[in-house]
């Protein structure tokens, strides 16, 4: 066990499982739901991993089924069995069996396979590390009978997002954050007003504290991960189950008929394994457009009209994890999801990029067909800090210029000298930017999308010096106006990594005349 995954035992360990809790009051009503919607009607063999307090493998034992459970935390291994004891008697005349062990469900051990695995209420997410979801997900895969099925839940990221916690940027000390005793009262760890999110590991932060006799027992910041409904998807598609559902769910109300709620406090999925060797390759989300490249990315080209919802969940993690502080009020920049939603919806193509399942980049841009001319617009482009100088970002600007081949010009705007470069290793076609102003036609007609595009709305037009000035102040790092190579830098490199404040640089391309972009120079 690693430090955080003994102080999550411990935690867990401490909280007050009785059967009037929140999380166990309504296990009978959850599985007789899940039962029904997976239509079980004879007595199949069941393994829960994480099962807790023995809930719901109890409640399935006493229906009839086969039933192994296991959990990493040895206090609750000793209180399952006490509560599978007290119920012996009811279990056999069932015809049912419950066997409980310890163990961990990112490395089972001979715990043979089921009809059904479940691992429900916080077991993907107790640890903030993605490998160790992944690993889980695996471990269900390997566990589930061929035609069999997994039934996960987990803790609703959408929430976190909508909610918008407070912000950091590295683990904070455990005096920053209030303390909090909710997971010894209620387990509703649904207040984010006393944590912290981390957007660019999306860990979020609370300090709970236990008391017993009036004295504090244990106080320690809990470090958990809550996932994006694509996310959870996108690693049961990778692990190889296919016929997934999607489910948003609450305590004791698991309606499969209720169309999804983004507020909810859980998602719940069931996933179904091949029944034949030959149907469980690992596969990706099923979006038009995708590739995988050599170099181990996926990348996604969605269209307008299949851009949905959870999409600006994703955007907008990554810009907030990306953007820095403003450099006026030294707080971190936000474009939260509903503005996010708005922008998108306008936009032509979505292009997002994932390492390891997990999104890590983003591209949108617009077609604007006007009487004049035909120009896409690169609306916004950002790759998670971690994640730059890999590539990513001109992968995503070639997929959008290979999408739109029938548009004569591409125009955007950047506040550093990073997608002018970018560009210019596309080489698609002349570029016109800061010392080579674009030709009089092209900037009267951003004059007529100006009030449709969003970068140019409101902003005034420098053509001589291919500027515009906008509301939007960006602090540049180092990295960002350093030049690197060893070829001398471009004669426009040293202005778009000083450039005024509240200004941007306007990029234009002409695509009818290729040549070096260099020329630009």
């Amino acid at each position: 066990m690693t430090d955080n995954d003994e102080k999550t035992a411990r935690a867990y360990s401490l909280m007050a499982m009785n059967h009037d809790h929140v999380w166990a009051r309504f296990a009978k009503e959850e599985m007789l739901a899940l039962i029904d919607h997976a239509n079980i009607r004879t007595p199949i063999k069941v393994i829960d991993m994480g099962c807790g307090s023995g809930r719901h493998s109890l409640c399935l034992a006493l229906m009839g089924h086969k039933v192994r459970a296991f959990d990493f935390a040895q206090a609750w291994v000793e209180r399952a069995k006490q509560s599978r004891d007290s119920k012996s008697e009811s279990i056999s005349e069932s015809n049912g069996t419950l066997d409980i062990e310890a163990g961990d469900a990112r490395c089972p051990k001979a715990m043979g396979g089921a009809d059904l695995v479940l691992c429900l209420y916080d077991i993907i997410g107790s640890s903030p590390e993605k490998a160790d979801a992944t690993a889980i997900v695996s471990s269900l895969f390997k566990l589930c009978f061929p035609d069999g099925w997994v039934a996960l839940s987990c803790m609703n990221g959408l929430q976190v997002l909508r909610n918008m916690p407070q912000l950091t940027l590295a683990d904070p000390d455990p005096q920053d954050l209030e303390p909090v005793r909710t997971m010894q009262n209620c387990g509703e760890v649904f207040d984010f007003s006393r944590m912290l999110y981390n957007p660019t590991k999306g860990i979020l932060y609370r300090r709970e504290q236990f008391i017993k006799d009036g004295n504090i027992i244990f106080d320690t910041v809990i470090k958990e991960r809550r996932y994006l409904p694509v996310e959870i998807y996108d690693l049961l598609c990778q692990a190889g189950f296919d016929r997934i559902e999607m489910f948003s769910v609450r305590a004791g109300k698991w309606d499969f008929k209720k169309p999804f709620d983004p507020d909810a406090p859980e998602l719940l999925f069931l996933a179904r394994r091949p029944a034949s060797i030959e149907q469980s390759v690992p596969k990706l989300s099923p979006q038009r457009g995708r590739r995988i490249s050599s170099r181990g990315y996926t990348l996604d080209l969605i269209p307008r009209d299949e851009i949905e919802p959870h999409h600006a969940y994703i955007v907008s993690r990554i810009f907030c994890s990306s953007f820095g502080k403003n450099p006026n009020t030294g707080k971190l920049k936000i474009l939260g999801p509903k503005k996010m939603w708005e922008r998108l919806q306008r936009c032509s193509y979505l292009c997002l990029l994932s390492s390891d399942a997990n999104p890590v980049g983003y591209m949108f841009g617009t077609e604007y067909n006007h009487l004049l001319t035909k120009i896409a617009w690169l609306d916004s482009i950002c790759v998670a800090v971690e994640h730059r100088k890999k590539g990513y970002a001109t992968a995503m600007l070639d997929a959008f210029a290979r999408a739109v081949p029938t548009f004569e010009w591409l125009g955007a705007t950047s506040p550093n000298p990073i997608t002018p470069l970018v560009l210019q290793k596309l080489a698609l076609g002349k570029i016109y930017l800061s010392g080579r102003p674009a030709p009089s036609e092209i900037i009267k007609s951003l004059e007529y999308i100006c009030n449709e595009c969003e970068d140019l709305r409101g902003c005034k037009i420098d053509p001589e010096e291919m500027y515009i000035k906008t509301n939007f102040s960006v602090q540049l790092d180092a990295n960002e106006k350093e030049w690197r190579k060893d070829a001398p830098a471009p004669a426009w490199w040293t202005k778009l990594a000083n450039l005024p404040e509240d200004y941007e640089s306007l990029l234009i391309i002409h695509r009818s005349s290729i040549s070096q972009v260099g020329d630009a120079d």
